[in-house]
């Protein structure tokens, strides 16, 4: 095989998208010695993964196991730790529900709603009031059209001044 193809394998080898043919293929190659000067440290890393002779160093597994089981009590320590003020705020966030729930439901029972009372004493005066309130609104919509005419003018000016000075340059 030449380095070429050999490149394109080991990227795929280091993209985990080949197959067993494939990596011996790339052993082969390596085991040669013909390898470019590019690849010789691919070579070692790719020779010292599939070597027969590889050791697994003495108590890893123990020394693997404590430090997870170590991260696992931080963890759930990290995750089990409440401020007293938080959990004494949400018993009484709790508490306040329940009791608002309570008297809602509760609290009402045998009373009746009480009807609203008029505030005017005849329909005529009501009348008046609700011209009077009309009134006021439509002042108050005539005085914002007439600021929204004013800020239409002013705009169409910046826009004719802008026009202008696009036009020049």
């Amino acid at each position: 095989m030449d380095a070429d193809k050999a490149r394109i394998l080991l990227n795929d080898y280091y993209d985990g998208n080949t197959s067993a043919d494939d990596e011996c293929r790339l052993a082969e190659f390596f085991a040669t010695g013909d390898v470019p000067d590019d690849m010789a440290a691919d070579r070692k890393l790719f020779m010292c993964m599939h070597s027969e002779n590889q050791e697994v160093p003495d108590g890893l597994e123990q020394r693997l196991s404590a430090a997870i089981d170590r991260m696992a009590v931080k963890e759930t320590a990290a995750r089990t730790v409440m401020p007293h003020w938080l959990r004494w705020g949400s018993i009484a966030a709790s508490v306040a529900i329940a009791f608002a729930v309570g008297y809602s439901m509760l609290g009402t029972r045998g009373e009746t709603v009480p009807t609203p009372m008029d505030t005017c004493r005849s329909p005529e005066e009501a009348y008046a009031y609700a011209q009077s309130a009309l009134v006021k609104v439509s002042e108050c919509l005539n005085k914002g059209s007439e600021e929204v005419a004013v800020v239409g003018q002013t705009v169409q000016k910046i826009q004719t001044t802008i026009d202008r000075h696009i036009t020049l340059n």
